[in-house]
């Protein structure tokens, strides 16, 4: 039973706003926030929550966004092997190392893949799932809506067809005995086959008066 006044807290520390998750592995914490137009990647000692490194990068809001929900990051890094990868709220794209926080490698997603606007635009959101050796990326791009990348260097392993994306998380699921990568389109949702991209399904979705 916990005791009357809840467990006794170890430590507390400030960061700044933004929506991604804590990630922990060992004895080390990580994960992302907005501070004074930056948006800093950190990992914290478990223990103390004292910071172990940080790395900031300006953030460049797109002309069309609002900031009705925030200045994000809306999105939670991913841990893979010795790699932390995060994408920012601008849709840009760091690999670090999750030991020493030293820059791996980066992309910018939209200047890569192209970005479809949406009717209410609030910034990138998709966290980044990791499958096999790939990390699979959604980018709603002109030729692809969805990237597979070696999270080695980010060279492109795969791209499906083009399309948009929304601020739902995509899952990878096994249905019906086969592996799947879910996620939605402002017209519904759709499925892929993760190790090739190849398009398994889509159902679309009827809206109301047109609202998303």
């Amino acid at each position: 039973a916990w005791p009357k006044d809840g467990p006794r807290q170890l430590w507390k520390r400030p960061l700044g706003d933004g929506y991604s998750a804590i990630l922990c592995k060992g004895d080390s914490l990580f994960t992302a926030y907005h501070d004074q137009g930056d948006e800093v990647v950190i990992a914290l000692d478990s223990k103390t929550g004292a910071t172990r490194w940080e790395q900031r990068q300006k953030v460049e809001f797109w002309k069309d966004m609002t900031k009705a929900f925030g200045p994000g990051p809306n999105a939670t890094p991913l841990l893979m092997g010795g790699r932390l990868m995060h994408i920012g709220i601008d849709g840009r794209m760091r690999c670090l190392d999750a030991s020493t926080g030293k820059p791996l490698w980066a992309k910018d997603l939209n200047g890569q893949f192209g970005r479809r606007k949406r009717v209410e635009e609030y910034g990138y959101s998709g966290s980044p799932l990791a499958y096999r050796d790939t990390v699979i990326v959604l980018v709603g791009g002109d030729a692809s809506a969805v990237v597979a990348l070696n999270p080695a260097d980010g060279a492109v392993v795969w791209g499906s067809e083009s399309g948009g994306v929304s601020y739902a998380p995509a899952a990878i699921l096994t249905l019906a005995g086969v592996e799947q990568y879910i996620y939605f389109e402002p017209e519904g949702v759709v499925a892929l086959n993760p190790r090739t991209g190849e398009t398994l399904w889509r159902s679309p979705i009827q809206f109301n008066n047109g609202n998303h």
